[in-house]
């Protein structure tokens, strides 16, 4: 790691910053855009685009129950209305028989009011009442049922929209070079799989860890001692364990080096974490490759490099998975 040298030497022994020498790596890729990627299996998304198309049809299934309720709604108000106007009207117009009486008790008898005289529009406004009465008593019964299908259609939809926000998640690696604090949710099992044939590949579980622990994105750690150790292959990599030119400020320089590969990129890792990734820290100037770069590494390309290692790592998760379908 080379640290910017604002003024002179002695800044080297001052603020003891991982200066490194970036000169073996790549070409310059500054035209790299840096932006979030996301890779989501095709099992996951083929699962996601389903249950998008399920959850449309039962939107409508609302919306249908929704309507008729309403419509329900709509009829018991015309109905009462109705019945309303009705008893305005019953019986205060027309003289009150006995035999109307004992219609409106239910009683059909007929022995006593044979002779009496019966009136006919007073008789079809009682059992015009008692239409609309059970018209509405039916309405209501719908009413009420069509209310618990819309309850019970609600809460299928709300679980679809659970089982989505999960889906979502599954599976889904992220690489953002604009916030490496942004985990990657990568497996061991996939950070081996896109680190095959690689000198690196043995470290898969300790850019997971990295991950877990420190939170920095396991893409990000991975693609930077990649870049710093030519995938592994390096001197320093080999003799040193040093994979992440840690302490590297020159070529001649001697770096600080580990016992393993393991505790040089925990210690990188941590350094990164305490002196550039915790708010207020010495050298903190943002989440971002770029942001990290500027006090990290001499020149501005640096987080371009490690940016175009990380798209392609993604690229080949998505490959590498596509070729198994």
């Amino acid at each position: 790691m080379k640290r910017m040298i604002i003024a002179v030497a002695a800044t080297l022994s001052i603020v003891g910053g991982m200066f490194h020498n970036a000169s073996a790596v790549e070409k310059d890729v500054k035209e790299v855009e840096m932006k979030r990627v996301v890779y989501v299996s095709p099992e996951v998304t083929s699962k996601v685009e389903e249950l998008k198309e399920d959850m449309k049809r039962q939107s409508k299934v609302v919306k249908t129950f929704r309507e008729k309720k309403r419509d329900v709604a709509s009829e018991i108000k015309l109905q009462k209305s109705q019945k309303d106007a009705n008893v305005q009207n019953q019986l205060m117009e027309e003289r009150k028989s006995p035999f109307v009486d004992n219609l409106q008790d239910g009683l059909w008898e007929t022995q006593d009011f044979a002779y009496r005289e019966i009136d006919t529009n007073a008789v079809k406004k009682i059992l015009k009442e008692k239409k609309i009465s059970e018209r509405i008593k039916t309405l209501e019964a719908e009413k009420k049922k069509l209310s618990q299908n819309v309850d019970m259609e609600k809460q299928v939809l709300s679980q679809m929209k659970i089982d989505l926000r999960e889906l979502n998640s599954l599976d889904g690696v992220v690489f953002n070079p604009n916030d490496v604090t942004e985990l990657s949710n990568i497996s061991v099992k996939q950070m081996r799989q896109i680190l095959q044939d690689t000198d690196l590949q043995e470290f898969a579980p300790v850019y997971v860890k990295i991950e877990r622990e420190l939170h920095i994105n396991a893409i990000a750690i991975c693609a930077l001692s990649a870049l710093e150790s030519g995938w592994g292959t390096s001197k320093r990599a080999k003799e040193d364990h040093n994979y992440t030119g840690f302490g590297v400020y020159s070529d001649e320089a001697e770096g600080i080096n580990a016992a393993s590969g393991e505790e040089n990129l925990l210690m990188t890792a941590k350094h990164i974490r305490s002196e550039y990734l915790t708010k207020g820290a010495r050298y903190d100037n943002g989440p971002s490759l770029v942001g990290i770069n500027t006090m990290y590494c001499v020149g501005d390309t640096w987080a371009y490099k490690i940016a175009d290692i990380g798209y392609r790592l993604m690229k080949k998760l998505q490959e590498d998975n596509a070729s198994v379908q």
